[in-house]
């Protein structure tokens, strides 16, 4: 018989999922199948969660992201149950990317509205926890254009995409096409959760660009910065978990960048996302990778924090 699961007023990830015979006639077991059902959902919400506590720059309510979920259910659960080895070529890298940025410019699809709702319903709230809703966002749409190309449901799926994305945007000799994408995608998002456009005087040249991160770096590597992390992190109860660490550590990291590229011109709230704009025509430089991923170490080093994973 197709499986049933119905929804949890209580509980509202746990989406409603109809007419699933022939999943379940895909497995062993249908006991099997419904287990799998459910994580199909659970993968998708928690590997966007765990995510953002490692990537603060880079949080949809839970019904609007269980709505997300819902729509990837199928192709989610097929992944799971056949584990492909994931598709690395450029051809999968460009489509998935073209995905994601279609995906967020669908006005159909609940993307657009959530990051929307960023600006409608979450105008009064800090700019660290704004941020961190459209990144949510933006994971949320990576997970699920990534899973028909055989990659997991998962974090860590998102970490090996991540990774060959890198790749290619370094090496491969059509990488300008995959950045243009890029860029396109992430203007919608800011401009849909923030409205916020880049300025003329916002571009930035790979010179000016490396400088910024390095000032950042910098600021972030200093010992009085770090003397507030250990701190902030020592203040907090026994019991603390990871993710409490987290927390304290972002609620410091976001004031201590804005006040190093103030003067390079991003003042505010309104500055930082730009500048977060700017610098994705250059995301992929050595330089600036080397110094985002030094000061990223030594701040999670002195918290006691694993390094990002994706």
């Amino acid at each position: 018989r197709p499986l049933q699961c119905s929804v949890s007023p209580t509980y509202p990830h746990k989406a409603m999922w109809r007419s699933v015979g022939p999943l379940a006639r895909a497995v062993p077991k249908a006991r099997a199948a419904s287990r799998l059902c459910y994580a199909a959902v659970a993968h998708t919400q928690r590997a966007a969660s765990a995510v953002l506590h490692h990537h603060p720059h880079h949080h949809l309510t839970a019904t609007t992201t269980s709505t997300i979920a819902a729509r990837s259910f199928h192709a989610a659960v097929r992944a799971q149950a056949l584990q492909p080895e994931p598709d690395k070529s450029y051809d999968a890298v460009l489509a998935i990317t073209e995905t994601t940025l279609n995906n967020m410019q669908n006005e159909r699809m609940m993307y657009i509205k959530a990051l929307r709702g960023i600006a409608t319903d979450m105008a009064n709230e800090s700019l660290m926890k704004r941020w961190q809703q459209l990144m949510e966002i933006y994971f949320t749409s990576l997970l699920h254009a990534i899973i028909p190309y055989g990659y997991q449901s998962n974090e860590q799926g998102l970490k090996v995409f991540n990774e060959v994305f890198e790749i290619t945007m370094r090496s491969h000799p059509s990488k300008a096409r995959l950045l243009d994408l890029t860029k396109q995608r992430w203007r919608v998002m800011v401009k849909a959760a923030f409205n916020v456009e880049l300025r003329e005087e916002d571009y930035m040249t790979l010179d000016r660009a490396r400088k910024l991160s390095e000032r950042m770096a910098a600021g972030l590597q200093k010992e009085d910065f770090l003397q507030k992390v250990t701190s902030a992190v020592a203040s907090l109860p026994k019991n603390a978990q990871e993710m409490d660490k987290h927390k304290a550590v972002m609620d410091l990291l976001l004031p201590q960048q804005m006040k190093a590229i103030e003067e390079f011109g991003f003042k505010g709230d309104d500055g930082y996302v730009r500048m977060q704009t700017a610098m994705i025509d250059h995301a992929n430089d050595e330089t600036i990778m080397y110094n985002v991923m030094s000061s990223t170490m030594a701040v999670f080093r002195r918290a006691g924090l694993s390094m990002p994973t994706a």
